[in-house]
Order: structure tokens, then sequence, then C-alpha cells
């Protein structure tokens, strides 16, 4: 005797209708995960740059303070008191070429004897992400530092 109730499958619009979302999930699943990497790139690209840039001011400034002691008064003395370019150009670290852009400006009329003077730095590196293959964008770092006269 045949019984009243028997085992049923699934339809078929069921089945593609399963199949379609998990399609549509593992995408979305894919899709973030290529997100994720992009972003965690981009956070590892920003200390990089910041890094040359420190590299490529502490060398402006050694270049500065480490000179005779006429040249650097007379370098202190010549910085003017509105923000103007002082030193631009590229220096390549790694395989990451950086530019950058560096502005001056005296912060102080100086002291007594005029060996009081404050100069403030101001450097921009820019430099293009994604050297292995595509650029995906532009980087940019700025950096200040204030020295005063030795």
């Amino acid at each position: 005797m045949p019984s009243s109730s028997y085992l049923r499958g699934f339809s078929l619009p069921e089945l593609l209708l399963a199949v379609c979302t998990l399609a549509v999930v593992l995408l979305l699943v894919v899709a973030l995960g290529l997100s994720v990497i992009s972003r965690n790139r981009n956070a590892v690209d920003v200390p990089v740059g910041v890094l040359a840039g420190e590299g490529l001011l502490t060398e402006l400034v050694y270049g500065v303070t480490a000179d005779t002691p006429t040249n650097v008064k007379a370098w202190f003395a010549a910085v003017p008191s509105a923000r103007t370019v002082w030193k631009t150009g590229t220096s390549t670290v790694g395989h990451i070429d950086f530019a950058y852009t560096t502005d001056y400006q005296s912060l102080s009329g100086g002291g007594s004897g005029g060996s009081n003077h404050l100069v403030l730095l101001e450097m921009r590196v820019t430099w293009q992400n994604g050297s292995t293959g595509t650029p995906q964008g532009l980087q940019q770092a700025s950096l200040m530092r204030v020295i005063h006269e030795p």
C-alpha cells in the first residue's frame, strides 16, 4: 500500500534562487576582501612617505646647521618673514619616487645680537601609490619643523 506522505525534493526555481543567493554572497565577500587589502596597502604607504619626508627634512636641516658659523648666521638672517618656497626636488627610496617642496619662514626678528632666530620649515612630500602595477592615486604627507640658530 502506498504511503500517504512521500519525500519531495526542491523545485527548479528554489534551486536557482539558492544558487544565485550563494553567488551574490560570495561576490560580496570577495569584494570586501579586496577592499580591505587595498586600504591596508594605503595605510602602510603613508608611514613610508612620512619616514621619507623626515629623512629629507633632516638632511636639509643638517646641511644648514653643519656649515661654518658665519654662513649659518647669514642663512638665518636672510630667511624671509613671509612663507617662501625654499627647496624642491625628488628623491627615490627603494622603488618609490618622492617629490618634495619645502617652504621656510622666519618666526622671529632676532634677539640681542641677532642670535635668536627661529625658522619654520614645512615640507610636503607626494608620491604615487601602487608603484607595482597600475597607479592607484597620489599620496601626500606634510611635516613641520622649527629650527633655531645655533
